[in-house]
């Protein structure tokens, strides 16, 4: 490989150039050339070089139990006092935010005194409280989705640290609506 590089150069260092061209700009064409095929070059030893990891698989050795799976929001018993009515509850919660009062809209989904869904409905018409409200409502359900209700409090979501003021005013009242 290296002598068919050399041989490249030589071949074209020896190439005639007629007497009227001006030396420096027959030159530059073969620069280019070179340069290229320099390039050329390279690529071609770099991917006959490079090898993808071999994947191995051990058979050998202890084998790893497998992690008892986590309790579902169905059969984690509530904390004594505290039992929710399964259904679909909605509720408003306020916060202040920079630019005055805000609202948002949140709908739990319970089942086993858990949340089993929840959808945020962003009501702000401000651009910035608007944007904060959507990215809160973008995050949150991974936040609450297969928690109790009564261990929900969130204080940041997606970077929204306003948002879940409101969120968690409207998860009070939805606990009260659902209260059994």
């Amino acid at each position: 490989m290296k002598d068919t590089i050399h041989l490249i150069f030589i071949t074209m260092e020896q190439t005639n150039v007629p007497a009227n061209v001006p030396e420096s700009s027959s030159k530059r064409p073969m620069a280019v050339i070179g340069g290229v095929i320099a390039v050329a070059v390279l690529a071609v030893m770099g991917k006959l070089m490079w090898k993808a990891p071999s994947r191995q698989t051990v058979t050998d050795g202890p084998s790893v139990p497998s992690p008892e799976p986590l309790p579902s929001v169905s059969n984690v018993p509530p904390p004594s006092g505290s039992a929710y009515k399964d259904g679909v509850f909605s509720a408003d919660g306020s916060y202040q935010a920079p630019d005055g009062n805000q609202t948002i809209g949140v709908q739990v989904t319970l089942a086993g005194n858990g949340i089993t869904d929840v959808v945020v409905t962003p009501q702000s018409q401000d651009g910035a409280s608007a944007r904060w409200q959507q990215t809160f409502a973008d995050g949150v359900k991974a936040k609450v989705v297969g928690r109790r209700i009564d261990e929900v409090s969130l204080d940041s979501v997606s970077g929204s640290s306003l948002t879940p003021i409101g969120f968690n005013a409207a998860i009070e009242r939805i606990k009260a609506q659902s209260k059994i």
